[in-house]
């Protein structure tokens, strides 16, 4: 199936974080004896410079979407979401307010923190509280790790 059609989305995740998400190098593999070894030809492809690939993993909690008349995501609500889940530091604001009126929006939110993640040389959003749930429902930004702002434009 296909997760993008007709410039709409077709299913949410709802449980996107770094751990979610798997990388590989599409045409090596490890061999028993410890040597890297190829599959097939680098030419059998787009991806000439054995460039890694991510792929999402894990969809237990995702749900198709649905679209009404006017072209909007019909809201929903899923289990284990209720004003008493504590979430996580990936999860947006919904996931800490009960998830009503859930829509497609609801991984953008977790996509920003999987940036943050990457930028901040792999700190959590809200690494440095455990009050994270009240801060996002708060609308506040986590802050950014020194390191990670003192390094300005030499930052991977």
């Amino acid at each position: 199936g296909q997760l993008f059609r007709y410039g709409k989305p077709t299913f949410a995740h709802l449980d996107l974080n770094p751990s979610q998400f798997l990388m590989f190098y599409p045409h090596t593999y490890q061999s028993g004896s410890g040597r890297e070894g190829q599959y097939g030809s680098r030419n059998d492809d787009h991806n000439h410079n054995n460039l890694p690939i991510l792929q999402i993993n894990d969809f237990n909690r995702g749900r198709f979407l649905h679209w009404d008349n006017q072209n909007n995501t019909c809201p929903f609500q899923f289990d284990g979401c209720d004003k008493n889940t504590r979430g996580s530091r990936w999860h947006g604001p919904d996931r800490f307010i009960g998830c009503i009126d859930v829509n497609e929006r609801i991984d953008t939110f977790a996509l920003g923190g999987i940036f943050f993640f990457l930028l901040s040389d792999g700190e959590a959003p809200f690494y440095n509280t455990r009050r994270y749930g009240d801060y996002i429902k708060e609308g506040k930004l986590p802050s950014v790790p020194r390191e990670a702002a003192d390094a300005g434009g030499d930052h991977p």
